[in-house]
């Protein structure tokens, strides 16, 4: 029960908790999650692409009030025109930030990497992209709104752009790339001239390793589950609680066993436990109520039928569109690699990529699994100092008094 439990508390480690909050320990740690994905929905300026898919601007902090992305004062003083949308945003900056787009996982909100998004948004003019549960796109259709999105913000400025994926983001951000230099490859003259935004791809932990894994077979099996209903939530022999469905609770098993490392699992138990013993019925009844909600975070954030969608007609089409195209794709690619991912391969897949692409180097992070991007791991850091250069610095001539260190 406790395993299954951690799996669908894995968001907790990205979560920030308030100590002042009159709530048990179990308590605060599930209303921390849902203030997560809250935020994660609603915190930013956003414009919407389709019903289900919206692109959120992320000010930086030292920009805020809160010093935080979680942040309501810009979308409370961001009345932006359709029309100047864009540049109004740019220009806050004066065009100087280059800008960053974060593609998530299959949540659709990118909570994997929350923690990153306040560097990144001083560095970068960052975008987020997110996807709603109800979103039932096509592995095409969400290259056709990232790569108009991508016209929107980039092109028609002439500006760069570096894609950020993670997970399925990282199958996505390649699709995105190849398909953008496909559409803005124009000739002059006779002569082939690439007009191509995408200036680099940092893909955290890919899912273009997706055909080397069981996912396929175990989601849908997964996702049968959503047909064993809960009858515990009409019958009254339950008592004040119901019981967490067989999706959320083999869910968080199968989450348990493939996300956290083990510096992660021990954390989020560790929080667990730090309940103070059971003094009486009703803190035994609110301990397993807040248990039974944060079951429900599974059911609420990532429903059966979102599962068997996203697995089923993104993971493999991605593949198919994206491996056979790798070795042509010439953009420069930072993979960031957890060592201990044991949900995707991630570690033989990170050695393919360097050797497939053409101009892909990676980083190995050492004991962190497919949530790679906890506050072990500054992502902003190792973009400025990979080949992608996104400040062009290696543009900057060398000058030997101000450059010189001891």
């Amino acid at each position: 029960m406790v395993r299954a439990l951690v799996g669908n508390l894995v968001p907790l480690l990205f979560a920030t908790q308030s100590p002042t909050e009159p709530l048990s320990p179990t308590g605060r740690i599930i209303d921390a999650v849902k203030t997560l994905y809250l935020d994660l929905d609603d915190a930013n300026l956003s414009r919407q692409y389709t019903p289900t898919i919206k692109f959120s601007y992320v000010a930086p902090p030292s920009a805020t009030a809160e010093s935080s992305w979680r942040c309501q004062t810009q979308k409370e003083n961001g009345a932006l025109s359709e029309d100047m949308f864009f540049d109004c945003i740019a220009s806050t900056h004066n065009s100087t930030k280059p800008l960053a787009l974060y593609l998530p996982g299959l949540d659709g909100f990118g909570i994997s990497a929350s923690q990153q998004f306040d560097d990144l948004a001083e560095t970068f003019e960052f975008w987020r992209m997110i996807v709603t549960q109800e979103d039932r796109s096509s592995f095409n259709g969400l290259m056709e709104t990232v790569s108009t999105f991508i016209e929107d913000v980039a092109v028609k400025l002439d500006r760069d752009v570096i894609l950020i994926g993670e997970s399925f983001g990282g199958l996505l951000a390649p699709a995105v790339a190849a398909r953008t230099r496909a559409k803005h490859y124009k000739t002059h003259a006779g002569e082939d001239v690439v007009r191509d935004p995408i200036k680099g791809l940092v893909l955290v932990n890919p899912a273009t390793s997706y055909e080397d894994t069981q996912w396929s077979t175990f989601a849908p099996l997964l996702a049968q589950l959503k047909h064993l209903k809960d009858d515990s939530r009409q019958d009254k022999r339950s008592g004040p609680f119901s019981l967490p469905t067989p999706y959320s609770f083999v869910g968080g098993l199968a989450l348990a066993a493939s996300i956290p490392d083990s510096n992660q699992f021990g954390r989020i138990v560790s929080l667990l436990t730090e309940t103070a013993p059971v003094r009486n019925t009703d803190e035994l009844t609110d301990i397993l109520e807040n248990m039974v909600a944060g079951f429900g975070i599974l059911d609420e954030q990532l429903p059966a039928e979102t599962i068997e969608h996203r697995i089923g007609q993104w993971l493999p089409v991605g593949a198919r569109v994206v491996n056979p195209r790798l070795t042509t794709l010439d953009v420069p690619t930072l993979v960031v690699a957890g060592q201990d991912d044991n949900m995707l391969p991630t570690k033989k897949e990170a050695q393919r990529l360097v050797k497939e692409m053409p101009n892909c180097v990676k980083i190995d992070i050492p004991g962190s699994g497919h949530f790679v991007l906890d506050e072990r791991v500054n992502l902003t850091e190792a973009i400025l100092d990979s080949h992608l250069d996104p400040l062009k610095k290696k543009d900057i001539p060398y000058d030997a008094i101000t450059d010189w260190d001891l």
